[in-house]
């Protein structure tokens, strides 16, 4: 074997960490849940998404002369908050209580940077020293004999965020029939070495040729013809995470990516035309999971690394804040709010909100929900008590 092939095994066998025949089943095991991260990436403006029209539409009209949303267009979610006029794809599920909105999400001491700010989000720490994602430090580590299998996609992005680390073997993919098209050029080797590194690699090579035309098979069955998504990067990536589930393919964690928030300059085009990608996308997931049988097996959370400032700034945009909301969909969440809305007449020395629910809490309700157990890194924080 050259160098040329030792590479492109090497290569090839980063993708067999998620094709392992052990992932696919014809028939789901019980209370198996399926966990969707979805990340608003550049810090979500929290205040435009979930709008405050009781008391306090006065200050937030007057500190957003040109971003504030007229009252007759916000769709009224109760008596005191109303949700952005391009999230309509969701007020559906708020109405069957399949929607939770946390709110005021955040955590002490906030940091404005995108990059340190994401890595407390993907870590659930602001340990300079902790690198694993949160989801990777609730598993427990895969065991020497234990098959080679991904624990979490990382769909349409190369970035892990909270599934990096060394147990989750997560890995990232653009979409099931490029992932096919790629393993098209792997072919069955008979192993004829006694090293141990490249039997391992020729083991996974073959690995990779029997699970994907296994995979094949699937994705020619019925689940290869689901229709309704929207035609944007996120509706295709919840399309590709909708086939595979439909597939039978066994993973019990997913991460796709939503950019476009960081909205400094001309922010209420940009970002109602976001707002309306992620919601008609969910939308879509939602009503595929429903006629497939799994709405109430998967959870949907978004994330984001901050909200925005309170009041706007000269361009017609906002600077990077602290607090957000943040939503939660499955057929097995209490709908609702959860948490206490920041008040806009008590802001912090920046004039920022001020945050009412750590993050934390809301990774604890679904630690236990999704996975079973609540990891010591997260049990003091409050329970939220959002799922049935």
């Amino acid at each position: 074997m050259d160098r040329r092939d030792f590479i492109k095994l090497g290569t090839t066998a980063a993708s067999a960490l998620f094709f392992n025949s052990a992932l696919f089943a014809d028939v789901k095991r019980d209370n198996e849940k399926i966990l969707i991260l979805l990340e608003l990436k550049g810090g979500n403006d929290g205040l435009n998404t979930i709008v405050p029209t009781g008391s306090e539409y006065t200050i937030y009209r007057n500190v957003r002369p040109t971003l504030a949303l007229d009252r007759t267009d916000i769709l009224p979610l109760d008596a005191k908050s109303g949700m952005h006029p391009s999230l309509q794809s969701l007020y559906p599920l708020w109405k069957s209580k399949t929607m939770a909105i946390v709110q005021g999400v955040g955590y002490p001491d906030p940091n404005r940077s995108h990059f340190k700010s994401i890595a407390i989000y993907n870590t659930a720490t602001s340990d300079n020293h902790t690198h694993r994602g949160w989801i990777d430090r609730i598993f427990e580590p895969i065991r020497p004999d234990e098959a080679i299998f991904a624990r979490g996609i990382a769909m349409g992005n190369r970035e892990l965020g909270p599934l990096y680390g060394k147990r989750v073997r997560a890995v990232t993919m653009d979409s099931p029939k490029r992932y096919l098209k790629q393993a098209q050029i792997v072919e069955a080797i008979e192993k004829r070495t006694s090293h141990p590194m490249l039997s391992h690699i020729i083991d996974i090579e073959n690995e990779i040729a029997t699970t994907s035309k296994a995979l094949e098979s699937r994705l020619h069955g019925h689940c290869s013809t689901l229709t309704g998504f929207p035609k944007t990067k996120l509706g295709r990536d919840f399309k590709h995470i909708a086939q595979l589930i439909a597939c039978g393919v066994r993973t019990p964690v997913y991460k796709v990516t939503h950019d476009g928030f960081d909205t400094h300059v001309n922010q209420k085009e940009k970002h109602g035309r976001r707002l309306k990608e992620f919601a008609d996308a969910v939308a879509s997931f939602e009503n595929t999971m429903k006629t497939i049988g799994r709405w109430n097996d998967v959870v949907v959370m978004t994330y984001s690394e901050f909200g925005r400032r309170v009041a706007e700034n000269g361009g017609r945009g906002t600077d990077h804040g602290t607090a957000s909301v943040q939503f939660v969909f499955g057929g097995s969440v209490r709908g609702g709010f959860y948490g206490r809305e920041p008040s806009l007449e008590r802001l912090d020395k920046n004039g920022d909100l001020i945050y009412t629910t750590d993050f934390r809490s809301l990774y604890k309700n679904v630690a236990l929900h999704c996975f079973g157990k609540t990891p010591d890194f997260l049990a003091s924080y409050p329970f939220l008590n959002i799922f049935s």
